[in-house]
């Protein structure tokens, strides 16, 4: 992994709130979200393809590292994806940019 941007992929892991989007979730990430991947990418759209079972198991990308053991599904609605300081919520259509104080 050797690309300039630098991004990190959480997924929800509370059956509950998984396809209803809420960036007030993330807040409270140690309790709705995992640390699944660092991926190497020039925009969300290039993380979220790089990280979904398209042709092949995702975790088999050159560009993704896996940072948990058993990251089994693709990226998907209620997911987060954050950049330095930013966070993007994978949402039901693109991606909704979580924004200060939700994401402090």
């Amino acid at each position: 992994m050797s690309r300039a941007n630098t991004w990190l992929v959480y997924h929800n892991t509370d059956q509950a709130t998984v396809f209803q989007p809420e960036p007030a979730l993330w807040k409270e990430r140690a309790r709705f979200y995992q640390l699944v991947a660092l991926v190497e990418a020039d925009s969300l759209e290039e993380v979220f393809r790089l990280t979904n079972h398209i042709d092949h198991d995702w975790r088999e990308n050159a560009l993704v590292k896996t940072m948990s053991p058993n990251p089994t599904r693709s990226t998907s609605v209620g997911d987060v994806i954050v950049q330095d300081d930013k966070a993007w919520l994978v949402d039901r259509t693109g991606f909704r940019r979580i924004v200060w104080p939700d994401f402090s």
